[in-house]
């Protein structure tokens, strides 16, 4: 089973909520921020060996795709839908919960463990 980490310290989630319970970073909800901070697709893109330069300012992976930069196949096969120009239900589900601006952190940790584990892959919570 393929584990992907979750930095926490660099984690970008809850889009615009006012309640701070809901959120976590700074900036935009992208792959990479202009801020340094990612959202939790952007974290995994990154351990799948895509460079920080061809994330930052990229909303989602079939933007990403779009933009015709070279993506390793175990990234598209999860990641991409087959047509390759829109994003696979896990990305999909993923930056539901990710952006969700009515959860607590903790729940939107469970979400994305609960979606990953789905498609057998294990989340590690790196908190600090």
């Amino acid at each position: 089973m393929k584990t992907l980490k979750l930095y926490l310290n660099k984690w970008r989630c809850g889009s615009y909520s006012a309640d701070h319970k809901c959120r976590m970073g700074k900036g935009v909800t992208d792959l990479l921020n202009l801020e340094g901070f990612q959202c939790c697709i952007g974290q995994f893109s990154s351990q799948f060996g895509i460079p920080d330069s061809e994330l930052v300012g990229e909303p989602n992976p079939a933007m990403l795709a779009k933009s015709g930069k070279k993506l390793p196949e175990e990234y598209v096969k999860l990641f991409l839908a087959d047509c390759l120009s829109d994003n696979s239900k896990l990305t999909r589900e993923l930056i539901s919960i990710n952006d969700d601006t009515s959860i607590t952190v903790e729940d939107k940790i469970k979400g994305i463990e609960r979606i990953l584990k789905e498609n057998e892959i294990e989340l590690e919570v790196i908190r600090g």
